[in-house]
């Protein structure tokens, strides 16, 4: 869960999605969710700091079939 202090060093807005990405404390957050068909679809993953190598890989690859 996402404390209400946390500041995203990465936002990106688009007429049908948004992303949101940070770091919070030793984790690191990346929340992806788009519109479709009146249908809000959620990818919400969060991952310790210390494995960032891996989850970033993996993470581009989910991210890019979320559609």
């Amino acid at each position: 869960m996402l404390k209400s202090h946390v500041n995203p060093s990465l936002k990106v807005i688009k007429d049908n999605w948004f992303v949101v990405s940070g770091e919070q404390e030793d984790d690191i957050y990346y929340i992806k969710e788009y519109f479709k068909d009146n249908q809000t679809y959620t990818l919400s993953i969060s991952y310790p700091k210390k494995h960032s190598d891996y989850f970033n890989q993996v993470l581009g690859k989910i991210s890019k079939s979320f559609k």
